[in-house]
């Protein structure tokens, strides 16, 4: 798959790092955490680095191995790790498909807001597992699509636009991969960011969802349209722009290992 450019990957880095939402998911995520502070972890889906920027200054005695696909998401990674002095966060090219670490290697893996991109999420889920300590734990963060399979299909048409590898799972989905992987479900939450607003900005893939919008009027699907607004949120237009309101829901969730596993 072709690779983002570097100065895509800034402009990603800067909306995440401005968005309350990232804010809001990395402290419902670390909140379910007890770390010793020496633990290696596993950032599957690293992106630029913004798990790092929390987690570094929470393990002093340990370190943070992150891995991702894109060669320009890393790239501001490492550079973020020199500007901000995170000197246990190391940064490697690796698909989460086919991890080249020991088996029990990392005390903790996280999975953050990436699974939606996997060619394979079942074999990624279970490569981390491999690679986890018999009591590792995995902190997994998965956006959750709508249980209409129709309007779940739209979503992920207009995603793979801009994102060609973008999946959109319903909760039913993520629980199946999480069961089939080898996981089970230590304690977790479900967190809805409601959404009352003028504008698209801030909200998590909000571009995308528009597009999601504008495909369903344009096939003048009535019954689409009323699930979009049910299940996802209503899109006002007047000449001041667009007005949305409803909300999104992300999965929070803390993984352990099957005693079999």
């Amino acid at each position: 798959m072709q690779d983002i450019t570097y100065e895509r990957a800034l402009e990603m880095d800067q909306m995440l790092s401005q968005a309350e939402f990232t804010r809001i998911l990395f402290s419902e995520m670390m909140g379910l955490l007890s770390l010793r502070g020496d633990e290696l972890a596993l950032d599957v889906g690293t992106g630029t680095g913004h798990l790092a920027e929390v987690l570094a200054p929470k393990l002093p005695r340990g370190y943070i191995v992150g891995i991702d696909g894109s060669s320009s998401m890393l790239r501001v990674a490492r550079e973020k790790a020199l500007r901000q002095e995170l000197p246990n966060y190391f940064v490697l090219k690796s698909k989460a498909e086919d991890l080249f670490f020991r088996d029990l290697a990392f005390d903790l893996a996280f999975c953050v807001r990436a699974m939606h991109h996997f060619e394979d999420p079942l074999k990624a889920l279970q490569e981390i597992g491999r690679v986890l300590k018999k009591d590792g734990r995995l902190a997994l963060v998965e956006p959750l699509g709508p249980r209409d399979k129709e309007l779940r299909q739209v979503l992920t048409e207009a995603f793979q636009m801009a994102h060609p590898d973008h999946k959109v799972y319903s909760a039913e989905e993520v629980d199946g991969l999480i069961e089939q992987s080898g996981f089970h479900e230590e304690k977790g939450t479900e967190v809805v960011l409601a959404l009352h607003q003028d504008g698209i900005q801030g909200v998590p893939m909000g571009p995308h969802y528009l597009q999601a919008y504008q495909i369903i009027k344009s096939r003048n699907s009535k019954e689409l349209l009323q699930k979009f607004e049910r299940e996802i949120f209503q899109v006002s237009e007047g000449k001041e722009g667009i007005h949305i309101r409803g909300s999104l829901t992300f999965l929070v969730s803390l993984l352990v290992k099957h005693p079999a596993r």
